[in-house]
Order: C-alpha cells, then structure tokens, then sequence
C-alpha cells in the first residue's frame, strides 16, 4: 500500500517557491546536504582507519558523485527559480491557458506544459510539480513573465504553480 502525499495549495506552493528561491536558504540547504556528505565520508574513512579494513574506501568516489550531482541540479535550476520569484513579484501578469501533458508512469513520468507568451507565440517545457498532482488537459492559469526571457517564467493555475526545470522551446 502507497501512502498518497497531501497534495499543497498553491499559497503553500508559492510559500515553498519564496524559500527555494532565496539565495540564503538554497545556500544553507546545499552547504546542509553537502555538508553531510562530507560527515558520511570522514566517517567511513574514521571507522576504515579504526578497523584496519580499507574495504570501505571505494565508497568515496561514490559519496563524491553524489555530492557533485546535488550541486550540479542545484545550481541548473537556480536561474529558473530566481526567474519564477521575480516573475512572482514584480513581473508582468497576462491571464491565459497552459496546456498540461504527462506521459509515463511511476518513476518515468514527464510533465510538460506549453503557453503563450505576449508576444503570441507557444512555448513548451517540462516541469516538475511541487507538492500538487497536475491534470492533463487545458487549464485557465495566469501567466507571469520576466524581462529576462520570452517565455512564461510562473504558471499559476488553480491547483499549482508551474516554472520550468529546463530551457522552453518554441512549440
């Protein structure tokens, strides 16, 4: 039996979008994870060196990767965070339509979206949903866009808010 996660409303998402994309708290939350990478790897070098037994030391370059890789996805969805919180506060609004794709199942599934921009021209990216379930299909959402970009950088629709984990591309 799954247990289903209480899906957040889109003020709890947006509260959530705020933090993640504070610089300080970001900061404080890779220094965390990197930062008990780092502890999990002295230990095995400590309890290695106690035992006389090396056997563990091969898990280091292991610890290493992963600890590249959170860094590495931390810093790619950074400029989409920060785009999506400026687009939050001080960016221009437009009310229009995002229409909602999902294909694959279980750990495979992909999220995508595709909107318009001011200029009237189609943008599609994928996402990934923060606390909500998304709906296939066409949903009402209000736009917010930044000078940065073209695209929609924040999708609000009723059930949650939209950014991209990748550069859109023209539909």
């Amino acid at each position: 039996m799954t247990r289903q996660a209480r899906s957040r409303t889109v003020d709890e998402q947006v509260a959530m979008l705020r933090q993640l994309a504070d610089p300080a708290a970001r900061g404080k939350m890779l220094g965390g994870c990197l930062g008990l990478i780092a502890l999990v790897a002295a230990g095995l070098v400590v309890a290695a060196a106690l035992r006389r037994d090396w056997g563990l030391l091969p898990f280091l370059p292991f610890l290493a990767l992963l600890g590249v890789g959170i860094w590495h996805s931390a810093r790619r969805l950074e400029p989409a965070l920060r785009r999506a919180r400026y687009a939050l506060d001080l960016g221009r609004t437009a009310r229009g339509t995002v229409h909602l794709t999902i294909t694959g199942e279980g750990e495979d599934i992909v999220y995508e979206a595709r909107a318009r921009d001011l200029g009237g021209r189609d943008w599609t990216f994928r996402f990934k949903p923060q606390g909500w379930q998304p709906a296939a299909g066409e949903h009402a959402a209000e736009l917010r866009f930044c000078d940065e970009v073209d695209w929609p950088a924040l999708v609000l629709t009723a059930d949650g808010i939209i950014f991209p984990s990748d550069e859109p591309r023209r539909a």
